[in-house]
């Protein structure tokens, strides 16, 4: 079989049948599809034995509500493909994206292949301008300035790879594409990329990559701090990597402040947020690099490391009353 795709899913009744039509849809047939029900309370479960019991391509497993990690790492143990594919329930393919990816396999020879995709709603993004291979010191700015060398799900690996690169299950939340491709790409050291948009990414406001969850701003803090441990380990940590490098981290961090607020998170949860985010110690050393960040940006990094929370909750609230009257 050449290609296994995993998808885990968790309450996505909405969306799972797209998901699956777009699989089922494919040009190229030689597919299996794992749809791993991380404990779903809505009907995901039953809308997804529904389509196994129509194409015996798919299967069906069912487990305790454990993660996106966990219902990933259960799907690639079961999977028999010679390359393994993620697709989130929430999003789907575009009807060439297998034999796409089976052409760009053969042409290069490469055990991991990546393409653009195109969020919906919104635009197209092409992480690299052109077809061909990516190099490590390429791809490792990438990794410091983007975040679509990090997700999991616009890529091809070989299975085996996949399966000798696995990471703990506890690895659930916000960084857990990182940590699962990071072990993979370093392996690998180049992958082929294919600037064909194959993948639509769907923005789901209640999704749980988008909700706002407390612990946000550690798993993030530990995901950069590996990223941070990866580049000395290469020798890529040269003065102005680290810049960037601690740009998009701040710039980060800050969103999770703001988003906190924006969800109503309450006084003691704030507090206890910025107490952890000017305790952590990539924070504290942002200070000693040129940071690339916009003006307003730069204002509330300084609220933030003045103590001024009050003030930060204010200008974030400000600014989304703001965007509220411009969408009316």
């Amino acid at each position: 079989m050449r290609f296994s795709v995993i998808v885990p899913a968790y309450n996505a009744e909405l969306y799972i049948e797209d998901c699956v039509r777009s699989v089922r849809s494919q040009g190229l047939s030689d597919w299996e599809l794992i749809v791993v029900d991380d404990g779903s309370t809505d009907s995901t479960l039953e809308r997804a034995r529904a389509w196994a019991e129509k194409d015996d391509r798919i299967a069906v497993l069912h487990q305790e509500n454990a993660g996106a990690t966990a219902a990933r790492l259960r799907g690639l143990r079961a999977a028999r493909g010679e390359f393994v594919l993620y697709l989130d329930a929430d999003d789907a393919w575009e009807p060439d994206l297998l034999s796409s990816v089976d052409e760009g396999l053969r042409k290069s020879g490469a055990e991991l292949l990546m393409f653009a995709f195109r969020r919906v709603p919104g635009k197209e993004e092409h992480p690299f301008p052109a077809e061909g291979w990516i190099e490590r010191e390429t791809w490792t700015q990438k990794l410091i300035s983007s975040s679509a060398v990090n997700m999991v799900w616009d890529k091809a690996v070989r299975r085996e790879i996949a399966l000798a690169c696995q990471i703990g299950e506890e690895h659930e939340g916000v960084a857990e594409d990182l940590l699962m491709v990071l072990p993979i790409l370093d392996r690998v050291g180049r992958f082929y990329y294919i600037d064909q948009p194959l993948y639509r990414y769907r923005a789901v406001l209640d999704s749980r990559s988008n909700a706002f969850r407390p612990n946000r701003h550690k798993e993030i803090d530990a995901a950069r701090a590996q990223v941070l441990e990866y580049l000395a380990d290469k020798d890529l940590n040269d003065e102005a990597t680290l810049a960037r490098f601690y740009t998009l981290y701040v710039d980060r961090m800050l969103d999770c402040l703001s988003r906190a607020i924006r969800a109503g998170a309450s006084r003691s949860q704030r507090r206890q947020l910025f107490r952890d985010v000017r305790g952590f110690a990539l924070f504290q050393m942002a200070r000693f690099y040129p940071l690339d960040l916009p003006g307003k940006r730069r204002a509330m990094r300084a609220l933030v490391a003045w103590r001024l929370d009050g003030a930060y909750a204010f200008l974030v609230r400000r600014q989304a009353k703001a965007q509220n009257r411009a969408r009316c």
